[in-house]
């Protein structure tokens, strides 16, 4: 007998080894030896055992072995919770549509498990694009869910992946509650849509009574460029003007995305000076100024005539930045859109506040070079309770060149300001000047 269990003990061995060598490897190991390395985690948020890092590993290798790998990743991510169940479906979700054996597992884990898991599951499908297609009436329910997060993954995955998809975010939209109108709308910003289509859903989007519609339409204007951002200005500019904050905040989130990236063209600024509210009127007005400034450095052609005639228009606007900044801009131009903006800088000089009035004069210091005109705005500006004001105009007051030595008494007294930025700004100014009289 006691012969026997070491040779027993051998064949377990020789069992476990054989079954091993027929399981898919990964860096020599075996499929079942990285589905326990993925299980590794360190539940104390102050410890490190470097079970994190083999757990990653471990999903890393079982990424590699790919297909093979779809049932252990099914079983980390039904057995397990955290970051277990989020590296199995992490990597199911980039395999994509090699997962697609993974799809009934799937289906069942969102028609049946807690919300964490439905919304990573909802997420991952979409990643499979169309060949996730059998989970659409299992998603499409979702839409109406309490929990926002999964209203939106499921809206999210319906939009990737297309075909009768589409078809249940655009019956949702059309027929759905406010819940499901919003989250339809956000899912259409995972497909391709035609300018048509676009213009469509974001109209009935704003047109909507729900706050939460009409953001989710103003978000669809983000992921839109070139000439369909013209095209679509009239929503962007009705979002601008909407009498909720939210709505408000978020258009105007979507114009400096497009001014960021040099993506709103002059007729787009021109339509939102035209029409917007106050702040994206003055925006617009600002980079009108700005690009002209600049391309007439590159080129002396006229500007586009409608950002001209917009910019003239603006020039009587009832807010005295619009005025200051569509003046700045006509500067640049030639013959009488040049005369205006001038005359129009000139008379609001000195009744703005002090910083637009800083603004203005450096444009017509830049034009005039005339001394008198500029000083008292200046001094002004160097008197501003405005931090960056006194910056700012210690910085137009070095624009003067040689002429900043009339400053020189000043910019000496800020060299006592309470703000050492400030202090540090006058004091190089000072040496520029310094410099300039022993020339």
């Amino acid at each position: 007998m006691n012969m026997m269990r070491p040779v027993t003990i051998i064949l377990v061995f020789l069992i476990v080894g054989a079954c091993q060598r027929h399981e898919p490897m990964a860096a020599g190991k075996p499929l079942s030896h990285w589905k326990k390395e993925a299980t590794q985690v360190d539940w104390l948020s102050f410890w490190n055992s470097g079970k994190g890092d083999r757990r990653r590993t471990a999903f890393g290798h079982l990424s590699e072995i790919g297909e093979p790998a779809i049932p252990a990743l099914i079983d980390l991510a039904r057995e397990h919770d955290g970051p277990v169940r989020s590296g199995a479906l992490d990597v199911l979700g980039k395999m994509g549509p090699r997962a697609a054996t993974a799809i009934p597992d799937l289906i069942e884990m969102v028609n049946d498990g807690p919300t964490d898991l439905r919304l990573h599951v909802a997420w991952t499908l979409g990643t499979m694009g169309p060949t996730a297609e059998p989970a659409v009436p299992s998603l499409t329910p979702l839409l109406r869910h309490p929990d926002p997060k999964l209203r939106y993954a499921a809206a999210q995955a319906l939009g990737q992946i297309g075909g009768s998809g589409h078809v249940a975010l655009e019956e949702t939209r059309t027929t759905g509650d406010v819940r499901q109108r919003a989250a339809s709308i956000q899912g259409m910003g995972g497909r391709s849509l035609a300018v048509a289509s676009r213009r469509d859903i974001v109209a009935a989007g704003l047109a909507d009574s729900s706050t939460e519609v009409r953001l989710r339409a103003v978000e669809l204007l983000m992921v839109v460029g070139g000439e369909e951002r013209e095209a679509l200005a009239p929503f962007l500019i009705k979002a601008l003007n909407d009498p909720d904050p939210a709505v408000n905040r978020t258009a105007h989130t979507v114009l400096t995305v497009y001014m960021q990236n040099n993506g709103a063209s002059p007729r787009l600024l021109a339509a939102v000076l035209d029409g917007g509210d106050a702040a994206a009127r003055a925006d617009a007005a600002w980079h009108l100024g700005h690009a002209t400034r600049e391309r007439r450095h590159r080129t002396p052609a006229p500007s586009d005539p409608v950002v001209v005639d917009a910019l003239l228009a603006a020039l009587n606007d009832r807010d005295p930045k619009v005025r200051i900044y569509a003046g700045r801009a006509l500067a640049h131009e030639d013959g009488a859109p040049k005369t205006k903006g001038i005359q129009r800088l000139r008379r609001d000089l000195r009744t703005v506040e002090p910083i637009l009035g800083v603004r203005a004069a450096r444009v017509l210091w830049e034009v005039a070079r005339d001394l008198a005109e500029v000083r008292p705005v200046y001094e002004a500006g160097l008197s501003d309770p405005g931090k960056w004001n006194r910056m700012e105009t210690i910085a137009a007051i070095a624009d003067l060149g040689k002429d900043a030595d009339s400053f020189a008494s000043q910019l000496e007294r800020l060299l006592n300001d309470p703000d050492p930025e400030v202090r540090d700004r006058a004091a190089k100014i000072l040496h520029m000047i310094e410099a300039q009289r022993a020339r």
